[in-house]
């Protein structure tokens, strides 16, 4: 064999054995993953609205999703929900079937008590979905009337805005503008059941919602088949919390929007029919020209109510009765195509005519 022959085959050698050895460097070990702070001026992905009821926006499941139904509780998971698209994933297993009813009536109310409130959660101003919000100077004297809808199996255990884990069966919410976290009092004005709930999270982002609500605050108020439902809702500040936003300097405070206070409703539970309520006016000429707008618009039902305030006469202008979360919505979506978005939830005595109607809240 010469020169050239041995060579060849000890280069050939060589390369088999490059080929045959095992690797023996070892892998770069991975960076410990450390959760980034959000900034200031961003919030968490938005969430989809929580309207679980046939007309939600969300798709149903389809069975080659693996999704599952969410049962209500005290239900079979083989039996169909009463709502299309509350569904958590199987795979993902986000959400653990719910507990039986009487292991979710037992849970009590969100306690209020003094907590600190930090940027996280809190940015002055946000944009989600193309629409942007100015957060509220301060919970105090917070109280609003609208629809309330639910989430919970597709976030359970998901980040809320303040970074903590969504608990679908704690009793806490979601609230768009309000400082966080905050106590809330929450009350069907349907069947006057209330409950207190801690706010931890941003939401509802679809239109003409107030609030999102857990599952077992949904469940104690009794919401869940509907998806949604009318409420009152009232800030519970403990002593000691001045609901402030966190860091709010004067300039601040001086530019943010106030917390919303509309009179507290009587006799929730039983009295009275909801009306929508579009204006408030000293002269009563001015109200009639609304309603008179209002009904050329296309707008039926509308009422002047004429009540005292301070000894001064006082006009309302209302629509309704306002019957279920359809009514509302159907009466809000035409007002707001006349440029009125300016729009309340008032409870009101049986009326006596078209144009006056006996006082109410």
């Amino acid at each position: 064999m010469n020169y050239h022959s041995l060579a060849l085959v000890a280069a050939l050698s060589l390369l088999a054995g490059c080929v045959a050895a095992p690797r023996t460097t070892r892998p770069e070990a991975h960076p410990i993953a450390h959760p980034a702070t959000p900034p200031v001026a961003t919030t968490n992905a938005p969430r989809n609205n929580s309207d679980y009821a046939a007309a939600s926006s969300h798709p149903a499941p389809s069975a080659a999703s693996g999704a599952q139904a969410m049962p209500l509780p005290g239900e079979s998971a083989s039996q169909p929900p009463p709502f299309g698209p509350g569904t958590s994933s199987a795979a993902a297993g986000q959400a653990p079937p719910p507990p039986a009813r009487e292991v979710l009536a037992a849970i009590g109310n969100a306690q209020p008590r003094v907590e600190i409130r930090t940027r996280r959660g809190n940015p002055p101003v946000y944009t989600v979905l193309g629409q942007t919000y100015q957060l509220l100077r301060s919970a105090a004297g917070y109280r609003e009337r609208g629809v309330a809808s639910w989430y919970g199996p597709d976030f359970h255990a998901k980040n809320t805005a303040n970074g903590e884990a969504y608990d679908m069966y704690a009793m806490t919410a979601a609230h768009r503008t309000l400082p966080i976290p905050v106590f809330l009092k929450v009350t069907n004005l349907s069947n006057g059941k209330s409950v207190i709930v801690r706010v931890n999270d941003r939401g509802p982002f679809k239109h003409n919602r107030i609030i999102d609500l857990s599952y077992t605050a949904a469940m104690k108020l009794d919401m869940l088949r509907n998806g949604t439902a009318l409420v009152e809702v009232e800030a519970v500040l403990p002593p000691g919390d001045d609901g402030l936003l966190p860091e709010m300097t004067p300039a601040m405070a001086a530019s943010a929007p106030r917390a919303p206070a509309v009179p507290r409703l009587a006799a929730l539970a039983t009295g009275g029919l909801l009306y929508a309520q579009v204006g408030a006016f000293g002269v009563e000429a001015n109200a009639l020209a609304l309603r008179d707008r209002l009904t050329d618009g296309g707008v039926k039902n509308v009422l002047v109510a004429r009540v005292k305030r301070d000894g001064k006469p006082l006009w309302r202008v209302r629509i309704g009765p306002i019957a279920s979360v359809d009514d509302y919505d159907a009466v809000v979506d035409q007002l707001e195509r006349l440029g009125i978005r300016e729009i309340s939830l008032a409870r009101l005595a049986a009326p006596v005519s078209r144009d006056q109607a006996q006082a109410g809240e």
